[in-house]
């Protein structure tokens, strides 16, 4: 073992000086970074990771179009790994057309918990604020010609480039036309996956990051955005967090939500005024009832339908064909 998860540096291109928070920010933040130095995201650690870690932790989908084409409606198909050594993944993911997302990495693997502390040390350093008292971090480990669809996040994020290349479109945020304020409602409300309604029109208004190695990104809060692998393995970090701020704005929409079930059709925009307050007092009363009568979130698992096969063209075999 030759991990050094302290043996790096981030370093932030454009610091922000808008927004209400250097972590919850108002435009797109580039950073510099040699996360590479740490050992964690070569080959082998790779191997050794997916060799240890729970199959119910580790989601691989593919995608209908290969990298390049713009596909209007997305179809995701999930898959699994069950079975298989990490060698042999990783395989399958470099020669098909894979996408691994490896989840709730710091409660599995303690060396890249300690890796995402210290990110964040050095974030909350470079930016001038306080460490956020809640992150998550998920590895992404993608096939070559991969593509991830038009979709956006209800919390901020940040993508941290370390292998491969990809191209990484990022759309106007708190803007109708992008993401209709009614479908981020549902995503925030856990009703609803993360992905939006895209038109190919929406392009010419997209900011196109080349990430190359070393690179990393942050858009503002609920920023749509879509990725297309373009060359090699693809392996990424990506964190993401829960300012004070970035909560408000979730538990409005929840709010909002809610609301709006009940018949009021009103959208409030300011968390901070007082409907806006009332909203989200609405929204953590939700929360609060949901745990008191223990109802369990939401759930979009999908049954698998393909099995990752190192020998196979796309690196995956349909089930049903195996059945059949």
């Amino acid at each position: 073992m030759h991990e050094r998860t302290h043996d790096f540096q981030i370093h932030c291109d454009n610091p922000s000086d808008s927004g209400p928070h250097p972590l919850t920010t108002e435009k797109l933040l580039r950073f510099t970074h040699d996360l590479s130095a740490t050992g964690l995201f070569d080959d082998q650690a790779l191997i050794r990771l997916l060799d240890h870690y729970p199959d119910k932790d580790i989601h691989v989908t593919t995608m209908t179009t290969a990298a390049g084409n713009e596909a209007i409606t997305s179809n995701w198909r999930v898959g699994t790994t069950a079975g298989l050594k990490g060698e042999e993944i990783l395989v399958a993911v470099r020669k098909g057309r894979l996408w691994l997302n490896i989840k709730r990495l710091a409660e599995n693997a303690p060396a890249y918990q300690q890796l995402m502390a210290a990110v964040y040390q050095q974030l909350a350093s470079q930016l001038h604020c306080s460490v956020p008292n809640w992150q998550r971090a998920t590895l992404l480990v993608s096939s070559p010609s991969a593509s991830v669809y038009y979709h956006a996040d209800s919390i901020p994020n940040v993508l941290w480039h370390i292998r491969g290349e990809k191209k990484v479109y990022v759309y106007p945020h708190n803007n109708e036309k992008f993401a209709p304020r009614e479908q981020l409602e549902l995503i925030c409300s856990g009703e609803s996956e993360e992905e939006l309604t895209y038109h190919a029109e929406f392009d010419s208004y997209a900011e196109l990051l080349n990430l190359k190695p070393g690179q990393a990104v942050m858009w503002p809060q609920h920023s749509p955005h879509r990725v297309i692998n373009t060359r090699g393995l693809n392996v990424s970090l990506s964190t993401e967090h829960v300012t004070p701020q970035a909560r408000q704005l979730v538990n409005l929409y929840r709010g909002n939500r809610l609301t709006r079930k009940l018949g009021i059709q009103s959208t409030i925009h300011d968390p901070s005024s007082l409907p806006g307050r009332t909203r989200r007092s609405l929204a953590l009363c939700q929360s609060a009832a949901r745990k008191l009568l223990r109802k369990a979130p939401v759930s979009f698992d999908l049954t698998p339908t393909f099995r990752v096969d190192p020998d196979a063209e796309l690196g995956y075999r349909e089930i049903n064909r195996e059945l059949g």
